[in-house]
């Protein structure tokens, strides 16, 4: 199934901060954790850019998140893994990049 929109930053977040090689990237074992580091590791722009695909992806694909997310990145990241559902996860990591921004502007 084609995804619809352009989530380029939840990409890169998923694919790069919570991808296979994590540790080794963030050296850290939790979802604030990992997001600590990646907060740290990017720009105001990319985060407001993840605030804005998260919200999008939960609103495209309310009734169908958890299929979506793992038709799409199940081979990088699972969050029942990390001891999460899909919506906790993304709703959590969306929380933490707005707190963030808060703290920061």
């Amino acid at each position: 199934m084609k995804m619809i929109g352009n989530f380029s930053a939840l990409e890169h977040l998923i694919q790069i901060y919570f991808g296979q090689d994590y540790y080794e990237i963030t050296g850290a074992t939790t979802v604030s954790g990992v997001m600590a580091f990646y907060l740290k590791d990017n720009p105001l722009s990319q985060i407001d850019l993840l605030i804005t695909d998260i919200t999008e992806f939960e609103s495209i694909y309310a009734n169908t998140l958890d299929n979506e997310f793992s038709s799409h990145w199940g081979n990088d990241f699972s969050p029942v893994r990390w001891g999460t559902t899909t919506k906790d996860f993304l709703k959590k990591i969306r929380l933490l990049a707005i707190e963030h921004q808060a703290l920061t502007r």
